[in-house]
């Protein structure tokens, strides 16, 4: 598991958020969070109304901006970026938040996070707990702090959200391979005057 470059995070551009309709990988539509998250919208002070919330991944476009995409399912690509959005109703501009990350089993490491005084990893390996205060940006608080990398586990994975001293919601998502490092693909110069090769490869 990696983190994501802060500069990553805060370019991106939100879109198919409040349609009820997927255009990333998975089952489409929204991401179906588990009985056990608290019914949306929820009120968690006089001032503070959590309206939705969605899980999914960054996407980057031809312009190299990142977009939100609603997922129930990550490509098991390494650098994979995900994370979640809050629709909230507030005067508040910002709002402290906890999280926590269940693997399905240790990740091959944790990468920056191991050194983040902000994130805590539990003593098997398997889940992650991190906190912080975030903006609210056009009515949304959003969070991408988290990336696949190689050698992260295939399998069901939560997340669990808390805003507020209020959890507000839980995804599951799933990774279908372990995951693997994202191939490269290289140009060689012309071998001849009608020849070319290019090929595929993976960064070691």
């Amino acid at each position: 598991m990696r983190t994501v470059p802060a500069a990553i995070a805060l370019a991106l551009v939100l879109v198919a958020c409040g349609d009820g309709e997927s255009a990333g990988p998975g089952t489409g539509g929204i991401f179906e969070r588990s009985g056990a998250a608290p019914a949306l919208p929820l009120e968690v002070a006089p001032d503070l109304v959590i309206r939705d919330a969605r899980f999914g991944l960054l996407q980057p476009d031809a312009a190299g901006d990142e977009h939100f995409l609603p997922a129930t399912e990550l490509p098991a690509v390494d650098g994979t970026a995900f994370g979640w959005v809050l629709e909230v109703e507030t005067g508040r501009d910002r709002l402290a938040w906890r999280e926590t990350l269940r693997l399905p089993e240790a990740p091959a490491d944790w990468g920056d996070a191991a050194a983040d005084p902000d994130v805590e990893i539990a003593a098997d390996g398997r889940s992650v707990t991190a906190r912080g205060v975030a903006p609210v940006t056009g009515g949304t608080v959003s969070r991408f702090y988290w990336a696949l990398a190689s050698g992260d586990p295939a399998g069901e994975y939560v997340l669990e959200v808390v805003v507020e001293d209020r959890p507000v919601a839980r995804f599951r998502f799933r990774v279908p391979a372990p995951v693997r490092e994202r191939p490269v693909l290289v140009r060689h110069a012309p071998a001849g005057p009608a020849q070319s090769n290019t090929r595929t490869v993976a960064w070691k």
